[in-house]
Order: structure tokens, then C-alpha cells, then sequence
């Protein structure tokens, strides 16, 4: 496997990790689902981080249907 191959599996990984320790956070009641859409709704109106995200996101998106 290719040393950018690795990462981006590093990097797919650990964004399916945090997603999966957010549902769960949600599912028992430990945070909010309104504390999570205020951190979203701070997020994007950072113009750096929106387009972090986007790129993350475009990652994602091709390491899944790959």
C-alpha cells in the first residue's frame, strides 16, 4: 500500500471514528443535537473552515467509493 494511500485510510478512519462518537454522544444523551448544530452553524460561517470541509468531505467521498 502507498504511503498516501495509508493516510488517507488514517484520514477516513478517523472521521468515521468522530462521527460515530458523535452519534452515540447524541443517541445517549450526553450532548444536545442543538449544542452540535450551534458548533455547525459557527463552523460555517468560517470561511477557512468551510473550505476544510469541503476538501475533507470531497475525500471522503472518493475513499468511499473507492
Amino acid at each position: 500500500m502507498k504511503i498516501l494511500e495509508r493516510m488517507a485510510l488514517i484520514l477516513f478512519s478517523i472521521i468515521m471514528l468522530i462521527i460515530s462518537i458523535i452519534s452515540c454522544l447524541v443517541v445517549f444523551n450526553i450532548i444536545e443535537l442543538k449544542d452540535i448544530y450551534n458548533l455547525l452553524e459557527d463552523l460555517i460561517q468560517n470561511e477557512t473552515a468551510i473550505k476544510i470541509i469541503v476538501g475533507t468531505s470531497i475525500v471522503s467521498i472518493i475513499l468511499a467509493v473507492k
